[in-house]
């Protein structure tokens, strides 16, 4: 048990204590969370503690280095560390990319160079997990312990995964049978790496703007919760590969099941709810939804006052 803190503790790239200094940024140790089994929501991470609002519960690197900028910001930010600095063309023929001084230097890049960095977002993941997989086995065994729903979605879904796995392989020789199935977990584990205060572009979303998406394979088993005590965030930092944070968002109890939102809050109940049932294939039933069910939203609470039939 302590060989396995110590690994926790440790880079599990250059083997120095993994603090905020270290390079490579792996997962820390779970000091404040477990992974149990439930009947309703099968893997969740529940409190071992007492945890204040504002801890890092965790901290983890990219599945695979899976993490790619979306679409339409290829060739405007570091194709390797998502951060908007100064950045030069990759060079190669038909590249798109462009890439970061430190960044330049990075492997992480050759799985989506050349004409494979124009393919959209879904193709460039697989690319760059199944170059992972090729060169480490770990990434193997991450991928088969994530939940892919790929027989659960429907015949529309499957074969869009399917082309996007069809193209995948056709650059890197994988299995696209294997793919298709990873891109399966993509679509239902995927976390969107955001820019606060980009408030220009998306004025609706309170400052955030996406401008990439990835596999956080050691976050999975946090639930959704329209009333999450927990938020993701990814740091965006140059040089350095985007890190997933748990921050808790409110105290948390001993024994409490951590939470986070996997859709807008700030949609209406019956947005979220049809959001989740298409893309994770569950109903919610947190506390949140049950009590808009019952009672209704706030807005329409105001609007009912409003017109006479409700006095509060």
């Amino acid at each position: 048990q302590w060989q396995q803190w110590q690994q926790w503790q440790q880079c599990q790239v250059c083997r120095v204590p993994a603090v905020p200094e270290c390079m490579h940024q792996v997962p820390i140790a779970m000091a404040f969370v477990t992974i149990k089994h439930t009947k309703r929501m099968g893997r969740a991470f529940v409190s071992t503690k007492r945890i204040a609002k504002g801890t890092v519960l965790m901290q983890c690197q990219a599945t695979g280095n899976s993490v790619v900028l979306l679409d339409h910001l290829v060739g405007e930010r570091c194709d390797v560390c998502l951060a908007d600095t100064a950045t030069k063309p990759c060079g190669r023929p038909a590249c798109a990319a462009v890439l970061c001084a430190t960044c330049k230097r990075s492997p992480q890049h050759a799985s989506v160079c050349g004409a494979a960095s124009r393919e959209p977002v879904l193709v460039r993941s697989l690319l760059r997990l199944a170059a992972a997989e090729r060169a480490d086995g770990a990434v193997v065994k991450q991928l088969d312990a994530l939940e892919n729903h790929h027989d659960a979605y429907g015949p529309e879904r499957r074969e869009a995964f399917k082309a996007a796995a069809a193209r995948a392989a056709s650059y890197c020789g994988g299995d696209a049978r294997r793919l298709a199935r990873h891109a399966a977990a993509f679509e239902s584990n995927e976390f969107g790496v955001s820019e606060t205060n980009r408030w220009r572009h998306a004025p609706l979303e309170l400052g955030e703007e996406s401008v990439g998406c990835g596999l956080f394979a050691a976050a999975a088993p946090a639930n959704h919760s329209c009333a999450p005590n927990c938020d993701p965030v990814v740091v965006i930092e140059a040089g350095r590969a985007p890190v997933l944070r748990l921050i808790a968002r409110a105290a948390i109890a001993p024994g409490q099941q951590v939470f986070i939102a996997y859709v807008p809050l700030y949609a209406p109940g019956e947005e979220r709810r049809a959001s989740l049932r298409d893309t994770y294939l569950f109903d919610c039933a947190c506390a949140r939804c049950r009590a808009e069910r019952r009672d209704g939203t706030p807005a329409a609470a105001v609007q009912r006052a409003m017109s006479g039939r409700l006095c509060a």
